[in-house]
């Protein structure tokens, strides 16, 4: 049964704060409810305690590999969809380690408008609903990153 978009969780994972605010900010417009982490462990331990609908969830973490919090999310919560993303691992070995870990999609940073159906594809997964609203986000985004002389915002 798929949830209100009030309701459904997901978990965004990133020790860098410019990062991670700026993938909170556009699901929190979408009218989701999102959680921080910083680090693998407390990734780890939100995601026991409330049971995240998605967790996007950077590689490159201080205290432990994403791919292994990812590991560790899909062998204990299987109903957690995962999102990896990173801006340092991005070759095509890289993706692959990621999807071999567990991930359902991989977004190398920054993301590039053409990835953004995937990124649509795991929130439709998760809110049907917010499908069509969420890419009209994206094209704003990269609206507003043409007008701006293509000025990376980090996500997009």
């Amino acid at each position: 049964m798929t949830m209100h978009a009030a309701e459904t969780l997901i978990l965004n994972v990133d020790d860098d704060e410019a990062q991670r605010y700026a993938k909170t900010r556009i699901l929190r417009h979408l009218g989701f409810a999102v959680i921080e982490a910083g680090n693998g462990r407390d990734a780890l331990a939100k995601t026991e305690e409330l049971k995240p609908a998605l967790a996007v969830l950077d590689v490159k973490l201080p205290d432990m590999n994403g791919i292994e919090v990812c590991r560790i999310i899909k062998n204990r919560w299987p109903h957690v969809l995962v999102l990896q993303t990173s801006a340092t691992y991005t070759t095509g070995a890289d993706r692959i380690a990621g999807l071999e870990g567990g991930a359902d999609a991989y977004l190398t940073q920054p993301i590039e408008p053409d990835e953004g159906p995937v990124m649509v594809t795991l929130v439709y997964q998760v809110e049907p609903s917010r499908a069509p609203e969420f890419e009209a986000v994206m094209a704003e985004t990269r609206s507003a990153r043409l007008r701006h002389g293509a000025v990376s915002w980090g996500l997009f």
